[in-house]
């Protein structure tokens, strides 16, 4: 009799482990899921600073000739090169690339990267200061 107790709780042991990992896999799997539909969706832009307003939106003109406005805030990262730099550091005319989040059609800026003067644009520029020499 003591012999089929303890193949019973054995049993039942064994049955009721095997049942809760299975659970758990099945609640982790889903997890990922819900927070894919809760995630928004990451893109980058690369363009032209027209301007940032006091409420710190950045308006950059884009390659396309349109104009996109990003919003930002107290955790929007600002760099200059390899250097973390503010939003103060951001002027109009400079070339940005921005990495932002769109969710429900609101860009948010995660990033801000201040890039180098395009080459040809310095040159052209040192070119016209000359010819009016």
């Amino acid at each position: 009799m003591k012999k089929s107790w303890s193949v019973l709780a054995i049993g039942v042991g064994v049955a009721v482990l095997s049942v809760v990992p299975l659970r758990v896999h099945a609640e982790e799997a889903s997890a990922p899921k819900a927070e894919k539909k809760a995630m928004a969706k990451s893109m980058h832009a690369t363009g032209s600073v027209e301007e940032v307003d006091a409420s710190k939106v950045l308006k950059i003109k884009l390659p396309n000739k349109e104009t996109s406005a990003f919003v930002t805030d107290g955790s929007t990262k600002v760099m200059k090169g390899n250097k973390a730099a503010s939003m103060e550091d951001v002027k109009a005319g400079e070339r940005v690339r921005v990495l932002y989040e769109n969710a429900d059609g609101k860009m948010t800026a995660k990033e801000i990267h201040i890039l180098p003067p395009k080459a040809g644009a310095a040159h052209h520029k040192s070119a016209e200061k000359s010819e009016k020499k």
